[in-house]
């Protein structure tokens, strides 16, 4: 059999008005990456919740702070998992958009 490798993105777009069980915490974000790991994924890609990047203060570092905390506890639990945050998609410019990566 060939390799096949999983990706999946815990939330996206969705907002809990359309879909009550979205993640949008980074806990609530590791958990349900664990769980999709526990079920075969290798890649786990996620969206913060941008009035949780607004409420820290909407920079580069707030971001940042959100995806490390998503990645601290999914991480600590499945060590061999890939991880991706999003893009910025209200930053007007590269910095804006891809500063929260570093």
């Amino acid at each position: 059999m060939d390799a096949l490798i999983v990706e999946v993105a815990v939330n996206g777009a969705t907002r809990p008005s359309r879909q009550p069980h979205v993640p949008l915490t980074p806990e609530h974000i590791a958990r349900d990456g664990i769980a999709c790991v526990d079920a075969g994924a290798s890649i786990v890609h996620h969206h913060d919740d941008l009035r949780a990047v607004r409420n820290l203060g909407s920079g580069p570092e707030a971001m940042g702070s959100l995806g490390l905390a998503t990645y601290t506890g999914l991480l600590s639990a499945r060590p061999a998992t890939l991880v991706y945050p999003t893009a910025r998609f209200d930053g007007h410019t590269i910095s804006e958009r891809w500063d929260h990566h570093r």
